[in-house]
């Protein structure tokens, strides 16, 4: 095994040490046990009178090994009940009900937040399953755990040679909190200094604490040494955030010996953090406390996707759009982050998402880009500035879903039925009772005091669910589509989107209790190709000012996206004649006249204003609308979007469409100087 010295090593090992160009110079440490004896070279067994009850327990004995760690999670009979995860560590085992990272494949983010079971039974938010007055019971660790109040854990204390700390000897039992004095501090969250924190290998932690909504998280851990800062990948541990700015750690023994958890004396400063502060830091270094102040919500108007779009902020019960002086990458992931929606990838200017309306809130913007919500940044005012709408601010964000609750699942035999907290969704800007899943028609909910239940029914084919086997489990996945509380009349309102899976096993289909897993359906949607020009052309563009049109070939665009269609005429040069859309639908063959249509816009209107918004019909001879993708049809074949369009003499008859009020003649009967024009397939 890999040491950091020599003195690392057990008595019945050896130290191996790399030389380079026959120079005494050492490169690398690995302690070997000696012929005779079995382990992992820090501990190290005498094969001829040791067996079983040289381990304890937790371990079993291996003649190649000496004690090894027993996987119970890999047992014929895991300890876990169903529906529960079972998470192996050094000598025991815990179960969870949490998503496993290996069905995140189809996602760049790792849900954080885990859920602890105890004796069959799911833990509340937040607590764990402990041993208290010899009885295992769910408690709430912030209130139940063991102070460390190890002087030489300290950021600041160096190494003394002759008494080189070693966590992996320790019993670790519980809950810890650390103490640098009398002052409650927290783990470091950068690289540390090797030879540090009274070890050779100081610990750090690799993964952000968590925040308060998060309760519990599983957290990476480094060690850092001569080579790197992450050099040695030790065991994860979990974290918990406290009431009072302070956390708690289910520390574990560390994969080697000579690594230490570390104690960051620059965190005593959060120990003096009154209430409605928060312990803030730009650097992971210099910590401050700060007052927290009221978030105001922002939202994001006219994007391609949730994560992009004209910035506007809710101030004074009125929305209102951010001037773009100063505007720039630390503003964006201010709001980036505010939303959730992962890293900036560009802080937008002069309208480039189209411009607002009504007020403008917010001008001269300065933010640090450390700021957990855009209202805490300096700026001129609210309602202050020299500005107009065609210097609205926009953002566009890597589209990483983060910092959100992870809802919760309930796979039974019959349903599906996702929880999500409505204080959540709110912050966000959205309105809870305007959801749906894949397919629009399916919007089943059951609304709580302060929960949203979403249900689907457990079938194939249903609501769009997406169903898929691996020979040992089946999977049942689907999108739960949330639209923002205000939705413009100006743009069309890009729904939030949270995917969803419940994992069965094969051989226990219909057992109510049931593994969950939450993932990506895997199978990408929305190919569009352009189809052949005919006497009108419909063209599908990138972004909602329709200035980028896709190039020839596939496209691909997820669930839920916009799609942005023009139509217009060509070569036809009486202006007296404008361009009507009659009736836009979606088929599943290239013919015009299938008769199997899911309507977007039928005798010159939206079908459903939430999904569909004419930008331009009736003015002139081009027509502009955009549609959000949906499975229209319950399956995923290809699918052709078809326009039937008309064009009007506008010195003879009014053109504009009138929406207020439903007209009486049939959509399947088309006039005959209607024109069929077709674009697809879109690919699902």
């Amino acid at each position: 095994s890999v040491a950091t010295s020599c003195e690392a090593c057990h008595r019945l090992a050896r130290c191996h040490t790399s030389i380079q160009d026959n120079a005494v110079e050492t490169v690398g440490v690995s302690c070997r046990c000696e012929d005779g004896a079995v382990g992992d070279g820090f501990t190290c067994y005498n094969k001829t009178t040791c067996n079983d009850g040289c381990c304890g327990q937790g371990y079993r004995w291996s003649p190649l090994q000496g004690c090894v760690d027993i996987d119970e999670c890999s047992l014929p009979r895991p300890p876990c009940g169903p529906g529960q995860l079972c998470e192996n560590t050094q000598g025991s085992f815990t179960c969870l009900v949490t998503p496993d990272p290996q069905w995140h494949t189809a996602t760049k983010t790792k849900p954080r937040s885990v859920t602890f079971v105890c004796g069959g039974a799911q833990c509340p938010f937040g607590q764990d399953c402990l041993q208290v007055n010899g009885t295992f019971r769910c408690v709430d660790p912030c209130q139940h755990y063991t102070p460390l109040e190890d002087a030489w854990r300290a950021t600041d204390f160096r190494v003394d040679p002759e008494s080189v700390a070693c966590d992996s000897r320790t019993d670790w039992q519980g809950w810890y909190r650390l103490f640098i004095g009398n002052s409650s501090v927290k783990m470091p969250e950068r690289c540390i200094e090797s030879h540090m924190c009274g070890t050779d290998a100081p610990l750090w932690l690799r993964t952000p604490h968590p925040l308060d909504s998060e309760a519990i998280i599983r957290a990476e851990v480094c060690g850092s040494w001569e080579r790197g800062c992450c050099q040695f990948q030790s065991n994860p541990i979990h974290v918990k955030a406290c009431p009072g700015n302070h956390y708690v750690y289910k520390f574990v023994s560390p994969t080697l010996c000579r690594l230490a958890y570390c104690a960051d004396v620059n965190t005593m400063v959060c120990n003096t953090c009154a209430e409605g502060e928060t312990c803030v830091s730009n650097d992971k270094i210099n910590w401050r406390c700060e007052r927290q102040a009221l978030k105001s919500p922002v939202r994001l108007v006219n994007g391609n996707t949730p994560c992009s779009g004209r910035v506007e902020i809710f101030y004074n019960s009125q929305w209102g759009t951010v001037c773009d002086d100063g505007w720039d990458i630390n503003d964006a992931q201010v709001v980036c982050r505010q939303l959730g929606c992962g890293l900036a990838q560009s802080g937008t200017s002069a309208a480039n998402f189209g411009q607002g309306t009504g007020q403008i809130w917010m001008d001269d913007v300065a933010c640090t880009g450390s700021e957990s919500a855009l209202s805490e940044c300096s700026h001129q005012g609210f309602g202050t500035h020299n500005c107009g709408h065609s210097e609205d601010a926009g953002v566009i964000c890597s589209g990483e879903l983060s910092g959100f609750l992870e809802p919760e699942l309930e796979c039974g035999q019959d349903h599906l039925r996702l929880t999500v907290q409505k204080r959540l969704l709110s912050e966000r800007g959205l309105n809870a009772s305007c959801a749906h899943m894949i397919d629009p028609r399916c919007h089943q909910q059951v609304d709580h005091q302060e929960a949203m239940w979403y249900l689907v029914e457990r079938r194939k084919g249903t609501c769009g669910n997406v169903v898929e086997t691996n020979g040992t489990h089946i999977t049942y996945s689907n999108i739960l589509f949330v639209y923002p509380s205000a939705r413009t009349n100006v743009s069309l309102s890009i729904p939030m989107s949270i995917p969803f899976s419940c994992v069965f096993p094969l051989d226990d289909i219909t057992s109510l209790d049931a593994a969950i897993r939450y993932q990506l359906p895997s199978r990408s949607v929305g190919v569009v190709r352009s189809g052949e020009p005919a006497r009108a052309s419909m063209t599908l563009y990138k972004r909602p000012d329709y200035s980028e049109p896709f190039p020839a070939g596939p496209v691909s665009l997820p669930l839920g996206s916009a799609l942005h269609i023009g139509v217009s005429m060509e070569n036809y040069d009486n202006n007296c004649f404008v361009l009507l859309l009659e009736n836009c639908y979606v088929t599943n063959s290239p013919s015009a006249d299938n008769p199997v249509r899911y309507f977007l816009i039928q005798n010159r209107c939206p079908v459903d204003r939430r999904h569909v918004k004419v930008i331009e019909s009736g003015l002139s001879q081009r027509a502009r609308f955009s549609a959000l993708l949906f499975l229209f049809h319950g399956t995923y074949e290809d699918i052709y979007l078809h326009c039937r369009i008309s064009l009007c003499d506008r010195d003879s008859a009014p053109c504009s469409p009138n929406c207020s009020r439903r007209r009486a003649r049939s959509a399947a009967a088309a006039s005959p100087n209607q024109t069929p024009v077709t674009v697809g397939p879109i690919s699902c």
